[in-house]
């Protein structure tokens, strides 16, 4: 009993000295700020995946030329940059209207937690406005696709690789879901954090670098599947 009564001393000795505690569902100035700042993060987040996906696309168009040089001519090389360019907007537009729902989104928690004083009143409208991404992101991808149609039955006149690139619109919305579930499950947790601020950074920071990747490896095995197809049309 003695050393019971001896260890539950210690555990409240700990928690006196051994920094701040866990902020709470509570909701002032101080978690105001850390929502502003978490505003900032996220303009640059959404800046950061969109140029990612550019990126990427960047490399197949560059990577598909050099494939299909000398299969096809100067000018249908030209038609074919300029189709794969416009082709990516459907995809991009998905993330940008994310982008847009989440800040607004942002800015609606605060308003609601500043009246209600609740941190899970601020913390819940972000992760609704991230989940009609998946669907929407995917759906987007199957427009992608479609509007690839030319190039791809050109590459394979079969159509395989058109009804292969649709038919990834399931991988792609259970990957983003994927995601977005584990911000949600990080962002529920807020209230067991001892520094708000950096918590929502690092939350918004893992679901973009990991978002990011994700579209990354899903552009650049489409772009193997063109480039391997240019490949094998004939000279």
């Amino acid at each position: 009993m003695a050393f019971n009564r001896l260890k539950g001393l210690a555990r409240r000795v700990k928690r006196r000295v051994g920094g701040p505690g866990p902020v709470g569902d509570s909701f002032g100035p101080a978690q105001d700020a850390a929502f502003a700042r978490l505003d900032d993060n996220a303009e640059a987040s959404f800046q950061i995946i969109g140029a990612s996906v550019v990126s990427t696309w960047e490399i197949l168009l560059t990577d598909l030329a050099r494939a299909a040089s000398g299969a096809i001519t100067p000018a249908d090389s030209k038609k074919m940059v300029e189709r794969i360019s416009d082709a990516l907007v459907p995809t991009q537009e998905a993330l940008q209207q994310a982008g847009r729902a989440y800040r607004k989104a942002l800015k609606l928690g605060v308003q609601q937690a500043l009246r209600s004083g609740r941190l899970s009143d601020a913390t819940g409208p972000v992760c609704a406005a991230l989940g009609p991404l998946p669907s929407k992101l995917a759906q987007g991808w199957v427009k992608t696709a479609q509007y690839l149609e030319p190039v791809l039955s050109d590459l394979s006149p079969g159509g395989d690789l058109l009804a292969d690139f649709v038919g990834r619109e399931e991988e792609l919305r259970a990957a983003i879901a994927a995601h977005n579930a584990a911000y949600t499950q990080a962002m529920q947790a807020m209230a067991a954090e001892t520094d708000l601020s950096a918590a929502l950074g690092g939350a918004l920071d893992t679901w973009r670098d990991g978002l990011a990747r994700t579209l990354e490896l899903f552009l650049y095995d489409r772009r193997t599947a063109m480039v391997d197809a240019a490949k094998r049309l004939p000279r």
